[in-house]
């Protein structure tokens, strides 16, 4: 652990004002109530049409990919270069993989229903002057109409004086009210310009901040005149009003909804704005605003969907959409040569991959360090944020891939995978690498490692004792683990297994799955004993599960679902989202270290909507903590509809730790085996869960929406379980969540001082909340 412990030691390097706590993954709460796996797509070796343009291209990246991979700076706070080698695991030599690895031609991808909105500010009315931001909005309004085919009329676009705080925020709203906008057809908006922070006003105490300011968006008329007499100055577009406008058009048009932000909002003391002809995009002397700013947008929208951009641009809680930012809360958005540098390797990376079939999260794994070379000294790395970043890019699709990808990269000569004990990883595992995650793609696998040192989000490989392959591991890549660890087995039971076995075999070679104990499927003769039961009758497949060591005495729940004995297919697809499903829900610390739920204890409660004196309307806990003995049981009249209800429902999570946390809340539902994010901690800088404070989820500004529960008439009684994760830094656990395999997954984010330094560790706790109708309501009213 020495080695991990080391990476982790000097995680916040670029921050001497933050104490790097060990990392933590701590506190599981899985609560039941009545009522695959890694996922993304990256082709960049597709052929096109060749043209000059793409002649050009290819030449430019075979030259960069013939040489020996370099180290990638993507994860600034892994690695350092003053890391003490590892005695376990010295320095690896890569090999040359230019010749495996040489980037091909992709199809064009076309997106006719595409509606942008494009700002680029570069002539400032009252404040400094930029020299890129216009001709990045003309390089990103060039991408659409000529590499995606969007017509011109579906592009709208503000450039220096057009863009008026007052036209932006009206070409915002527009896109919801737009009658040509169909549900869930593509949006992009697309700003470039200063952007700026400024403290956060007195009444905004529901606007959840972490570091008490409010971030904003610099019209062109920002401010006000040198010699401006009784004028009152034009304020910022703060990020509490853009969260509204996103929340209006995701209500009304869906959250196909991409934003991508090519400015900073804040700096560190003494941060330098010009640097090596370099300029960041921050403005210091923005206006302050007050309680009333935009009060007519953001009040309307106070109790509707979260939108996810809540608390700053950058720190997205629980957005539905998508947002692409230029860099971190503590880094500077650089502009150089009359280019942004974040715009410039976006489009860049856009033009590389295949857009109909890569994901956000895989696109932006490339951005790595954008200032490296241009700006010296500066780090700018470029986030990807929201709860659906494995969506395909501009697509309602999500990627529901059957292979188990996880992401790594290549840090300091060492290749590290982006997982740990947190996500179920284990010592000394086997490890498959691949150069993409394309289930679909001809990859073959490059080179098979083995898991040699492990913490709570990161791992270290190397190669198996003995082994003889080479080692040509890409700066980027994706590890499977071929074969389920017996502990992580599905054990299933059939009335006709042999019947079942023949009908799914010719699938596994499909989904690349050598047997079914590779599929993580172990069959039983003995009904008592499986974790999964699957009834073969006629032409219909039903399916029961018993996780007896979560039911604790609790209603067993009742998959309602079936599939079809003629779509094979589908029956796997339920199978793997089984093992899926239990794989994370049984998730346990062995450690003896741990954090319980007395460090990080959750109450659940019931929400009421109250109004304020200026008829605000908020959602506020209402009564008392519901659980009890870990358990709530929650009655539901029998309405005599097809559907009964109760909610709405929150979480108040509490930190009574001296760290700062990142709280990953998930609902895993067994009526139809969808795991659902409830809240992501999507900021990698910024941990939501301050020490001993409170975080809210399902009110407030939070992000996140109330929780309400559907029982199916059908039923007597139903089981959901809410299970927390809980790390002391940002991870990725977007893995982990699950649509439900009955139905289309088109369905509804300097160096410091280490002092008491501990090893990791994490704990888990399952609660249980359980739902049954009670009599209908005539007959409660006649006794």
């Amino acid at each position: 652990m020495d080695a991990l412990n080391q990476l982790t030691d000097r995680a916040k390097q670029m921050d001497p004002n933050l104490l790097l706590p060990m990392e933590i993954f701590a506190t599981v709460l899985a609560v039941g109530i009545f009522g695959a796996f890694w996922k993304g797509i990256f082709d960049k070796f597709i052929h096109k049409k060749v043209t000059p343009k793409a002649i050009a291209v290819k030449e430019k990246i075979e030259e960069k990919t013939s040489a020996v991979v370099e180290t990638s700076q993507s994860v600034p706070d892994l690695i350092s270069e003053s890391l003490p080698e590892l005695p376990e695991l010295p320095p690896l030599e890569l090999k040359p993989i230019a010749s495996k690895f040489k980037a091909k031609f992709k199809p064009r991808t076309s997106y006719p229903r595409m509606f942008a909105l494009i700002i680029g500010i570069n002539q400032y009315q009252n404040v400094k002057q930029l020299t890129g931001a216009v001709a990045d909005s003309e390089a990103v309004e060039n991408f659409l109409k000529d590499e995606l085919s969007v017509p011109a009329k579906r592009i709208v676009t503000l450039r220096d004086s057009a863009a008026t705080r007052d036209a932006i925020i009206r070409a915002i709203q527009s896109l919801a009210t737009n009658p040509d906008i169909e549900k869930n057809d593509p949006i992009v908006i697309y700003y470039a310009g200063l952007g700026a922070s400024v403290k956060k006003p007195t009444g905004w105490d529901d606007w959840i901040s972490l570091d008490n300011k409010v971030e904003l968006l610099c019209p062109y008329d920002l401010g006000a005149p040198p010699d401006a007499v009784e004028y009152d100055p034009q304020l910022g577009i703060p990020d509490r009003t853009i969260a509204a406008l996103l929340t209006k058009i995701s209500a009304e048009k869906g959250d196909n909804i991409t934003v991508v932000l090519d400015c900073c909002h804040s700096a560190r003391i003494n941060d330098k704005l010009s640097l090596d002809g370099a300029e960041a995009r921050l403005y210091e002397n923005a206006p302050p605003i007050d309680a009333d700013c935009d009060h007519n947008i953001w009040a309307k929208v106070s109790d509707g969907p979260a939108s996810g951009v809540s608390a700053s641009f950058v720190n997205q809680k629980q957005g539905s959409q998508i947002l692409l930012a230029a860099c971190h809360k503590d880094e500077l958005a650089w502009e150089k040569d009359g280019r942004g540098l974040f715009t410039k390797r976006l489009l860049r990376l856009l033009d590389e991959i295949h857009v109909g079939r890569t994901d956000y999260a895989t696109l932006m794994r490339k951005s790595a360090n954008l200032a490296k070379h241009a700006v010296p000294g500066q780090s700018q790395s470029a986030i990807c944020q929201g709860i659906r970043i494995h969506r395909k890019l501009f697509s309602q699709d999500d990627i529901f891939d059957k292979k188990s990808f996880v992401s790594g990269q290549t840090e300091d000569g060492k290749i590290v995978l982006n997982a740990g004990t947190a996500q179920g990883l284990r010592p000394s595992v086997r490890i498959d690498i691949y150069e993409d995650n394309d289930p679909s793609s001809s990859t073959e696998k490059i080179v098979t490692l083995v898991v040699s040192e492990i913490a709570a989000t990161r791992a270290l490989l190397t190669l198996p004792p003995g082994s003889t392959e080479t080692l040509a591991v890409p700066a980027h890549f994706y590890g499977r683990i071929p074969e389920r660890h017996p502990d992580d087995m599905l054990v299933v039971h059939c009335n006709k297994e042999q019947e079942l076995r023949a009908l799914l075999s010719p699938v596994l070679e499909e989904y690349h799955l050598a047997d079914f104990r590779a599929a993580g499927i172990e069959f039983t003769a003995e009904a008592d004993s499986a974790d999964f039961e699957v009834t073969m009758d006629g032409a219909e497949v039903s399916y029961d599960m018993d996780l007896k060591s979560i039911y604790d005495g609790t209603p067993k729940p009742k998959i309602l679902r079936t599939t079809q004995i003629t779509q094979p297919e589908k029956v796997l697809d339920v199978l793997l989202g089984a093992v899926h499903f239990k794989f994370f829900l049984n998730q346990k610390n062995e450690s003896d270290l741990k954090i319980d739920s007395d460090k990080v204890p959750l109450h659940f409660h019931r929400l009421l909507r109250t109004w304020n004196k200026k008829f605000q309307s908020e959602i506020k806990p209402n009564g008392p903590n519901l659980l009890r003995d870990n358990v709530v049981k929650l009655k539901i009249p029998d309405t005599g509809k097809e559907f009964s209800t109760d909610g709405p429902f929150g979480f108040t999570i509490r930190n009574n730790t001296d760290l700062p946390l990142h709280p990953y809340l998930f609902a895993f539902d067994l009526s139809d085996l969808s795991i659902k994010p409830w809240n992501l901690s999507a900021s990698e800088h910024d941990a939501l869960l301050l020490p001993k404070a409170k975080f809210p989820v399902g009110y407030g500004d939070s992000g996140s929406q109330p929780w309400g529960f559907t029982l199916d008439k059908a039923v007597k009684s139903d089981v959901t379980f809410f299970k927390l994760f809980v790390t002391s830094r940002h991870t990725d656990f977007s893995a982990a969540r699950q649509e439900s395999p009955f139905v289309s997954s088109k369905r509804d984010g300097q160096v410091a001082n280490m002092h008491n330094t501990l090893p990791d560790v994490w704990g888990t706790v399952i609660v249980t909340a359980a739902q049954e109708h009670s009599l209908p309501i005539q007959e409660q009213i006649r006794r």
